[in-house]
């Protein structure tokens, strides 16, 4: 089984990692352009083997809230996309039986919330 905690250290994401019952929290040191907070993630294993849940901490919303962008203008967008959004944070089930899978993961959900950082430029 993949040592979690040990495998998000060594994605080198974050200035801060911590553990939170289950979770492990990390501070990461991605900005979006010209918003002064990080974006914020957290993954958790779910019951199923080797599948994580993933969460930008409602990072991307704080962030549009700066820029006055309301999601509801962006539905079409943000489903295509192609991830989850609920009690304001996008989130992605992810698969990983290595430290590899899930760093590709990781990297693949970060670019998505960059899409949608930029949302405005897709419609």
């Amino acid at each position: 089984m993949l040592d979690l905690y040990e495998a998000v250290k060594n994605c080198k994401l974050g200035a801060f990692l911590r553990t939170f019952e289950n979770r492990i929290i990390i501070t990461t040191l991605i900005f979006f352009k010209n918003y002064d907070e990080s974006v914020a993630l957290y993954i958790e294993p779910t019951d199923e083997e080797n599948t994580y849940i993933i969460s930008d901490c409602h990072s991307v919303t704080d962030y549009w809230e700066t820029m006055y962008i309301n999601p509801d203008d962006f539905k079409e967008q943000i489903s295509k996309i192609g991830i989850n959004f609920e009690d304001r944070c996008f989130n992605s089930k992810i698969y990983a039986t290595n430290e590899q899978d899930l760093h590709s993961s990781i990297w693949r959900f970060i670019e998505k919330l960059f899409l949608l950082a930029n949302i405005e430029l897709l419609k």
